[in-house]
């Protein structure tokens, strides 16, 4: 699984998304939107507010994540909430895009090839860590920041509303 904050929508193997698909057709108590050519082919459903579920669950190897309904489902238009994810049309791999990575702090630990997940409340970020400081023309953090990079330690904030 790819890790794409710039790919907004998860992209999953055909096989695996048509089955998700399914199961989350199930759990929506709301009737899904007939076609819209300017939705295109997705699952869509009308509501003033995102749904009230279900949640998801994404696997990897050492976590997991919790989705929520606000991760799963987004506003497209006024009243209509479309679920945030497609086929990849193989089955070889997904992307897990930067929908269902918001309310996460990432973590990328190249060094050790790890990637940390960390629940957040991205409306009070106060409590979050810093990744840079406030004044950064200071030179001693201009030279800390040359050397996290050197060391390919990476720290990614992915909070979106």
């Amino acid at each position: 699984m790819l890790i794409d904050s710039g790919t907004p929508i998860s992209i999953l193997p055909e096989d695996f998304f048509h089955r998700l698909l399914e199961q989350v057709r199930k759990k929506v108590a709301l009737e899904p939107m007939p076609f819209d050519p300017s939705l295109g082919y997705q699952l869509c459903y009308r509501t003033p507010t995102n749904l009230k579920g279900p949640t998801l669950v994404a696997h990897f190897e050492g976590a997991d994540v919790l989705l929520t309904p606000t991760q799963i489902f987004i506003p497209v238009q006024y009243g209509i909430f479309c679920f945030a994810f497609t086929s990849s049309f193989s089955n070889e791999y997904g992307t897990y895009g930067s929908y269902v990575q918001s309310n996460y702090l990432i973590g990328f630990d190249l060094e050790k090839q790890v990637v940390s997940f960390k629940a957040t409340d991205c409306t009070n970020l106060q409590d979050a860590p810093r990744v840079l400081p406030n004044f950064l023309s200071s030179p001693m953090y201009l030279f800390l920041l040359l050397v996290i990079f050197t060391k390919l330690i990476f720290l990614s904030l992915h909070c979106m509303n």
